[in-house]
């Protein structure tokens, strides 16, 4: 069922006689002088896209017996669990990014309340990718690009560019409708000490406080390998670790000893 879903009480319910009035009469000054209320649970229900979230709603005593409990959203809703002065409704198959609020409503007689609550929707990403990268010349630099596929929400994102331990480049993201891809590039220059370290992107997917999620999705490591500009030969043995830094896929034949 989609739209408006609620509960109706039953009948009044017999009430002992205390004295000074018909128990009609004391339940309704009971009521004039009491709050009806409704509470919504959780505030933020958290719940993948394409996924299902239960919210529940709950209310105060009502002695009149007179009561609705329901729930108000334009998401596909079917009925829970339900208990003395609450009841759970399952919000099915959320495929909307901004389904907007959930609101629990509830009556007692002639008095009402509601309460609210939002609906976070997110989409872990399908994948975190670097580019490949080439050896590194010395005293040169590249662009390291990392690619976050398929996120939401992005301003709950965090990107992290990372080179062994130490980290590069941290980044953040304003609001965007929707599930969408990223892309972080850093200007990457490296010396003797960085050859043979990893180079990593790792996406953080953070709705605290809301949730207990806290994803994290790192790209496969990419080697960060120092080469040098001319062909080993012309370096003392010290060196021959280096590669070499072809100009092309063929590289061409090294310079004779002796000049």
């Amino acid at each position: 069922m989609q739209g408006t879903l609620n509960t109706g009480g039953g009948t009044p319910q017999e009430t002992p006689f205390l004295g000074g009035g018909t128990p009609r009469t004391l339940l309704a000054a009971w009521a004039a002088c009491g709050v009806f209320t409704v509470w919504a649970w959780p505030r933020v229900a958290v719940v993948p896209y394409g996924g299902s979230v239960a919210i529940n709603c709950s209310r105060s005593a009502c002695p009149l017996g007179n009561t609705t409990l329901g729930l108000d959203t334009p998401l596909l809703v079917a009925l829970g669990a339900t208990g003395h002065q609450w009841q759970s409704f399952w919000l099915l198959n959320v495929s909307q990014w901004n389904p907007g609020k959930a609101t629990c409503y509830g009556q007692c007689g002639d008095s009402q309340g509601n309460a609210s609550a939002e609906v976070l929707v997110y989409r872990l990403p399908d994948q975190v990718l670097l580019d490949p990268l080439p050896p590194l010349p010395m005293g040169e630099s590249q662009n390291l690009t990392c690619h976050v596929l398929e996120v939401a929400p992005v301003v709950n994102l965090t990107v992290t560019l990372r080179r062994g331990a130490d980290t590069l480049r941290t980044v953040g993201f304003g609001a965007v409708n929707g599930s969408t891809n990223v892309t972080v590039t850093h200007v990457l220059s490296a010396g003797p000490e960085d050859h043979g370290q990893d180079v990593t992107c790792h996406a953080e997917l953070s709705l605290r406080p809301h949730g207990p999620l806290f994803a994290t999705s790192m790209s496969p490591p990419q080697w960060l390998g120092m080469c040098s500009p001319v062909s080993p030969d012309w370096f003392p043995v010290w060196w021959e670790h280096w590669n070499w830094c072809a100009p092309s896929p063929w590289p061409p034949r090294r310079a004779p000893h002796g000049g």
